[in-house]
Parts: structure tokens; C-alpha cells; sequence
């Protein structure tokens, strides 16, 4: 098998038609995946405004 990033052929075009291709979305997310960074995001909104620590900080001294 293969895999390959491209644009999306206009419709009509016989690439869509193969019957060995498998086309997915260009996406490394979920519904849920969406779902819990649009609540961090929230949660993190409600915590800066209530002066409280902030939620996934990122340690740049630990390198990550």
C-alpha cells in the first residue's frame, strides 16, 4: 500500500473512480479530539481569568 498528501481531484475525474484508492480526509483529529482541546481551551480561559494555574503547559527547559 501507499499513502500520499494531494489536492482533491475535480469531480469527474477518473482518479475517483479506482477502485484500488481509498480517499480520507486530511485530518489528524476527531469529534473527540476537538472536543477535549476545545474544553482545555475553555478550562484554561476560566482558570487565567480566576487566577488559577494553567492546564498542558509546556516545560521548554525540559526540552518538551
Amino acid at each position: 500500500g501507499a499513502s500520499a498528501e494531494l489536492r482533491c481531484p475535480p469531480a469527474g475525474d477518473p482518479f475517483w473512480e479506482r477502485p484500488n484508492v481509498i480517499v480520507t480526509p486530511c485530518r489528524g483529529t476527531s469529534v473527540q479530539t476537538n472536543d477535549k482541546a476545545r474544553n482545555l481551551i475553555f478550562d484554561n480561559f476560566r482558570r487565567l481569568d480566576s487566577g488559577e494555574p494553567l492546564l498542558g503547559l509546556v516545560d521548554k527547559a525540559a526540552g518538551y
